[in-house]
């Protein structure tokens, strides 16, 4: 199967309202005051410096974003990534669960603007200018959510009417750029595999080394990922993944096992260390 079949692209758009505003009287009388004659230094306004909901809602989107990138690897074109097609499904739910918890902190900021306009006519005293606000329908606007998927076009879907010659050539560079496409994302994926086994395997290998439980469930979560991620199909990945997953997914919710037994984590280390000997033909030198 080509990657045209094996995968669609997917992007994300977020944009909303930042409530910040460059002061330009504020930064001209700070210019002027120590005597400069460019625009050296910028006093930038917090528009609504009362209430979280703001930075609430600008916490979501970074988890959302950090989500997105997580269960996709990149297109390099435009913001676009690429995502597995047997993945869709599950991955449109999460993407609803996403969308859900992203309006609801999109309304409550909503909700508490007019309250928050207020309280900063008398917080930020004569910084304060009616003419920086949007009216709750404009701010309102300045939000929006979406993700989009599209098809990723292969050499068959070219329809110009162009001579065999150029046909051939555009045929071949598209055909090369799906190959660049799928080896730079398989490049990421094993990335992603080898920093959490190596950060694994370094912890446990010190036998008075201290770590958390999220050393053992990261690598235990990114085993059930990784199958969506594996978009070439790669025998390899799927038998380094197997392994990590049955070293460490009896350890999931149990870690204290490992902390205290330590023929068990000197097992693991072991197992994990030949996973990285493995791995080393899939990686870059910089990574192993």
């Amino acid at each position: 199967m080509s990657l045209s079949e094996r995968a669609i692209l997917t992007m994300l758009n977020i944009s909303q309202w930042t409530a910040r505003k460059l002061d330009k009287s504020e930064t001209l009388a700070v210019n002027r005051k120590h005597g400069l004659y460019i625009e050296a230094a910028r006093v930038n306004k917090n528009l609504l410096p009362a209430g979280n909901e703001l930075a609430g809602l600008q916490q979501v989107t970074g988890m959302i974003r950090k989500d997105f990138d997580k269960h996709t690897l990149p297109w390099g074109i435009d913001g676009m990534r690429i995502l597995k097609s047997d993945a869709y499904m599950p991955f449109a739910q999460e993407v609803n669960g996403w969308r859900d918890t992203w309006e609801n902190a999109r309304d409550a900021f909503l909700s508490a603007y007019p309250y928050l306009k207020q309280a900063a006519s008398q917080s930020l005293g004569t910084m304060y200018n009616e003419d920086d606000y949007p009216t709750e329908h404009e701010v309102a606007r300045r939000f929006s959510f979406d993700v989009r998927f599209m098809p990723i076009a292969d050499a068959r879907d070219w329809r110009i009417d162009v001579g065999d010659e150029v046909r051939r050539k555009l045929e071949a560079d598209i055909t090369a750029r799906l190959v660049e496409v799928e080896r730079t994302a398989m490049a990421e994926a094993w990335a992603r595999v080898h920093d959490v086994v190596e950060k694994t395997v370094e912890r446990l290998s010190t036998p008075d080394a201290i770590f958390r439980d999220s050393l053992v469930d990261n690598a235990v979560d990114l085993c059930r990922l990784l199958p969506t991620l594996n978009i070439a199909n790669d025998p390899a990945m799927e038998g380094v993944r197997t392994t990590i997953e049955r070293t460490l997914a009896k350890f999931s919710g149990n870690v204290d096992a490992l902390r205290h037994d330590p023929i068990e984590r000197t097992q693991a280390a072991d197992k994990l260390a030949e996973v990285m000997r493995k791995m080393a033909g899939y990686v870059s030198p910089k990574a192993a």
